[in-house]
């Protein structure tokens, strides 16, 4: 019995590891990324949780150029919530779209690759009855966006 459920846990192991399938958590970054200078430029909102990504992944955040092998430009953030769900005068669901554009240049000041934009969209319920829930639970997803936008660039620049 002990044979049998140590086989089904290696055929699982197997097939689970076969597919690609990893838990989240450490990126494997290219050398280029050894140290990093992020520069903010109206992104702000961003600039501590991809600091901490960054760090997570063994990655030295630096304070000049001169000591960065890279440096990560967050250029613009763009935000936007559009009614997607009415209901006679009144709204009934948003979505909400949060964008981020970002640029690479390795220690040299040479741009790697293009300007890049990660976005992500979600959306959620209204009630007019519930205005501070509704309010509530913008913020909520406005925060579950940023730490998705974050990984979205993490695995970006873990392909450099």
């Amino acid at each position: 019995m002990k044979r049998m459920a140590l086989v089904f846990i290696l055929l699982g192991s197997l097939v689970i590891h076969g597919c690609g399938f990893h838990l989240r958590g450490d990126i494997a970054m290219p050398a280029l990324f050894d140290k990093v200078l992020l520069i903010d430029q109206g992104v702000p909102d961003f600039v501590r949780p991809l600091q901490r990504a960054l760090i997570e992944n063994q990655v030295k955040i630096v304070q000049s150029p001169q000591s960065a092998t890279a440096i990560i430009t967050l250029l613009s953030k763009g935000k936007n919530r559009r009614a997607v769900a009415i209901r006679g005068q009144e709204v009934k669901e948003y979505e909400l779209q949060i964008s981020v554009a970002f640029a690479v240049q390795d220690a040299k000041g040479k741009q790697q690759g293009n300007t890049q934009t990660v976005t992500s969209v979600r959306r959620y319920s209204y009630n007019s009855n519930r205005v501070l829930g509704s309010e509530n639970e913008e913020a909520i997803l406005s925060a579950e966006m940023r730490e998705d936008i974050v990984q979205q660039i993490m695995r970006r620049l873990s392909k450099f």
